[in-house]
């Protein structure tokens, strides 16, 4: 261990440790165990003292930590995660923490690296032996989640663990002639409906006895009982939902729209789907089933009218753990989603309040009674949005009674309780775009645009009690634009906007790329009304929110801000509300709750803040009211120049490019003089290597190089013409495979994509995907051939090689081999080569200047 990092341990991190309880007598630092072999862990903590005999059969917990400059997802960081799985995996360990000693602390679970929640939230502080204790005895490879003071019903059971099931499905249905992804998405929620039923019935049987249940048919399902699985289906979906039925009238006829099991299911492929699915509890579901089916099975279009209504769960989930904080006492409460699309927001408040009243010991038969009957209302004018919301309160735990068709941009609708000044807490997504109802436009204060998001703003403060508070998803457009200047004042005159969140623009990818923000505010009291806020807002720029900036969104393991947010939020708002009664104390305390961008995002592009205060002196008429968290942390500045140095720069630049046009170096000697040819066939001359497969972004980003020395910069088909596509680690073995270095020149053909593009390398240690074919000279032709000459000469040849002129062309690498091709001798090769990387260099000098001339005119010249 670096000296550097032992005297951060003894100096930061024991203390921290006594101060939870845990002695140093109970930890050894930098030693091996019998288990580790070799491996020394930084830190290890056992529920005996350490001259006790069974110290290391009582460990309990592995720090790694690193120096107190060490970032989250750097090198370092990387580093240490790396070891901490190692060593905690041959201990026996099933998470292991990472540090830097000072103030940031991950815990990961050791099979699979994913961060661990305490209660539905990471942990990023040291915490108690007891808890310690139980983060070792709950975590497992199917499992992150840690129960703690919260209640058992809101463990969650795995989504990847569930995807693998549906892909399982997709084979089912397949077998049976269900070929195209949306007619797989109707059974599967079908029988996800019919699971919870039977599920739902165990406690309290509502619904006639003559009805068979998933659970009655569990004999015929595992062949212990013969009968017909699909026809018992058919029977109870009639006796259920059928017109003539004489049970229809049951508290599950809201989902009919929901129901539909294709008649090419038969009793075979029932049965396999039922075995399937009987394992999963769907009641208390952690995740957004219907999001998780669709983004398996749907169609590229059935995905984007999808997206119009979908919230990723892990963006509703921050929302109402952080608007609902406050809630740990039960009270009369309503809480409200009025354009509830699949209800993410709301099941998401309501395993928040759960969460919350079953921490403080509060989670009784009468609240529990209230969480699913009273407090929550969702309103949407889509029937199918409506089922599919009262379905999901249904698989979280219920709170369904609430939900109704209703366009909540037409006024008031007493009748389903969308009424002003109703509700505690409103959190929405709202539909954005232009609106085409039937609202009256003329009716609404804050805009005169028919513009969804703006008039929901509206609607949605009316609905809120004063006092009350709201989270809405908004888009740049109403923060930023002039025109919508008077929009924002009426806004900051009508509620105190405390925190604006500015998401990434891949939040909602790969359905929608807008730019789109989470305003936290407070609806003002009656007499405040028409007085612009005063306290400042502060802003948080999510950069990274625990997934992929890509259509992929993979979960990223260093990449994710919202710990920070969620650690941070309470402090920052309670700090804002005092800036009026005690800004000295604000002044002093404010740099806890800001933060530069620190070094390893500033080399990812990003500058400025990644969160701090905006005070309302800065919010005003010379910039429109501008509430862009991103126009206030990262404002692009306009350097100054004066006039003189602006004349002499660029005179510089314009004598640079004079003296190119007259340069000798344009007057070239006649490179073919006494030349020889010889001509010889493609496949003769060069290797055509095949890249590696399953380089996706998902596995570069999994491993990602940990030392300077594993570093291997990758080359795939959309960036061979712009630098590497990042950097992977040699040891990374991609579908189990040794991965391929390349070491020496070569060429680098495009196989798909820009198919027959060639990109000349002149040093090795690279390796490729299998967009790429790799070409090496055969050694016999080593000397013979300038490979910088060849991308030059047959360029041409090779984007003719393609199977079509289309973006998915591919490159005929069987038709390349057996092209014959004329080969001038070396040395005319090399004198060609040489003159067409000046030629290259001319116009690299000409496009700096190029270059140099608009960076300079983009600055202010001041005199």
């Amino acid at each position: 261990m670096k000296k550097e990092e032992t005297n951060d341990i003894v100096q930061y991190l024991i203390p921290q440790l006594e101060t939870l309880g845990i002695s140093r007598d109970n930890c050894k630092v930098d030693v091996t165990t019998e288990k580790s072999g070799q491996s020394r862990g930084d830190v290890w903590v056992s529920l005996k003292k350490q001259n006790e005999r069974k110290f290391e059969e009582n460990i309990i917990a592995l720090i790694e930590a690193k120096h107190k400059k060490a970032i989250i997802g750097d090198m370092d960081w990387r580093d240490a995660m790396r070891q901490g799985k190692e060593k905690a995996t041959k201990q026996g360990l099933h998470y292991y923490i990472v540090t830097n000693c000072t103030d940031e602390f991950r815990f990961y679970n050791a099979h699979n690296d994913e961060e661990i929640l305490l209660d539905g939230k990471a942990l990023t502080k040291l915490v108690t032996i007891e808890v310690l204790q139980k983060i070792q005895s709950q975590v497992s490879i199917h499992n992150s989640y840690v129960l703690h003071r919260a209640s058992e019903v809101t463990r969650p059971f795995s989504e990847d663990k569930f995807r693998v099931t549906l892909r399982v499905l997709a084979d089912i249905y397949r077998s049976a002639g269900l070929k195209k992804g949306d007619e797989r998405i109707d059974p599967t929620v079908s029988f996800v409906v019919l699971k919870y039923i039977s599920e739902n019935e165990k406690d309290k049987r509502t619904l006639n006895e003559v009805i068979k249940l998933w659970d009655d048919l569990r004999k015929i399902a595992k062949d212990e009982e013969v009968g017909d699985l699909k026809a018992e289906f058919d029977k109870t979906v009639q006796q259920i939902w059928g017109k003539d039925s004489e049970y229809k009238d049951n508290i599950y006829e809201d989902f009919k729209d929901l129901i539909s099991i294709s008649q090419k299911l038969k009793n075979e492929h029932c049965k396999k789907i039922y075995n399937e699915l009987n394992e999963y509890p769907f009641h208390g579901v952690n995740f957004d089933l219907f999001g998780a089916i669709y983004e398996e099975f749907a169609s590229q279009t059935k995905k984007k009218e999808f997206g119009e209504y979908y919230t990723r769960r892990h963006i509703t989930k921050m929302v109402a753990m952080l608007l609902l904080r406050n809630e740990t006492n039960p009270r009369v409460l309503k809480i409200c989603d009025p354009a509830c699309g699949t209800g993410g927001f709301l099941t998401e408040a309501y395993k928040a309040l759960e969460t919350l009243y079953s921490q403080n010991g509060k989670l009784n038969k009468s609240v529990a009674t209230d969480l699913r009957e009273t407090i929550f209302w969702g309103y949407d004018n889509d029937d199918k949005s409506v089922a599919r919301t009262k379905l999901n309160m249904f698989l979280v735990g219920d709170g369904h009674v609430h939900i109704y068709e209703n366009d909540s941009l037409i006024g008031e609708n007493k009748k389903k309780g969308w009424v002003d000044n109703e509700f505690d807490y409103i959190m929405t997504n709202p539909p954005m775009g232009q609106y085409d109802g039937e609202a009256k436009i003329e009716d609404f204060k804050f805009t005169n645009e028919r513009r969804y998001e703006l008039l929901f703003i509206e609607k949605v403060i009316e609905a809120t009690k004063s006092g009350g508070e709201i989270a809405i998803v908004i888009n740049d457009g109403a923060l930023e634009t002039p025109s919508r200047e008077n929009f924002r004042k009426k806004l900051l005159e009508a509620c105190d906007i405390y925190t604006i969140i500015s998401l990434t623009k891949f939040a909602f990818a790969p359905y929608t790329k807008e730019k789109t923000y989470i305003l936290f505010m407070q609806k003002k009291q009656e007499d405040e009304m028409g007085e612009i806020q005063k306290i400042p807002i502060w802003h948080f720029i999510l950069d990274y929110d625990g997934y992929a900036n890509s259509d992929k969104r993979y979960k990223t393991k260093y990449h994710d801000d919202l710990p920070d947010l969620e650690e941070k939020f309470d402090g920052a708002i309670r700090l804002a509300k005092i800036y009026l009664s005690d800004k000295a104390r604000f002044e002093r305390e404010k740099s806890n709750f800001e933060r530069k961008i620190n070094d390893r995002e500033q080399k990812e592009g990003l500058w400025g803040m990644k969160y701090g205060y905006v005070e309302m002196e800065k919010v005003t008429d010379e910039n429109f009211h501008n509430l862009l968290s991103e126009f206030h942390l990262r404002p692009i500045i306009k350097t100054k120049i004066t006039k003189k140095d602006f004349d002499k720069n660029i005179s510089m630049s314009l004598k640079q490019i004079y003296e190119l046009k007259e340069s000798n170096s344009l007057h070239f000697p006649n490179i073919l003089d006494k030349q020889t040819e010889a001509s010889a066939i493609l496949g003769d001359i060069l290797y055509f290597k095949g890249g590696n497969s399953g380089l996706t972004e998902e596995f570069i980003y999994n491993n990602q190089p940990n030392t300077e020395d594993e570093k291997i910069p990758i080359f795939s088909g959309a960036t061979v013409q712009n630098n590497s596509m990042g950097l992977i680690s040699e040891k990374a073995c991609p579908n189990g495979k040794k991965l391929k270095i390349f070491h020496e020149p070569a060429i680098l053909v495009v196989r798909k994509g820009k198919a027959g593009n060639m990109v000349y390398l002149e040093r090795g240690r690279y390796t490729t995907n299998d967009d790429i074919y790799v070409l090496t000279p055969k050694k016999e032709w080593k000397d013979k051939i300038n490979l910088r000459w060849f991308t030059y000469q047959y360029q041409e040849l090779f984007y003719n090689l393609v199977t079509s002129k289309s973006d998915n062309a591919t490159f005929n690498k069987d038709y390349a081999e057996k092209q014959r091709i004329v080969l001038p001798d070396k040395n005319t090769q090399d004198r060609i080569a040489e003159v067409l990387l000046k030629i290259d260099g001319l116009l690299e000098t000409l496009d700096t200047s190029n270059i140099q001339i608009k960076k300079l005119m983009e600055q202010e010249i001041i005199s």
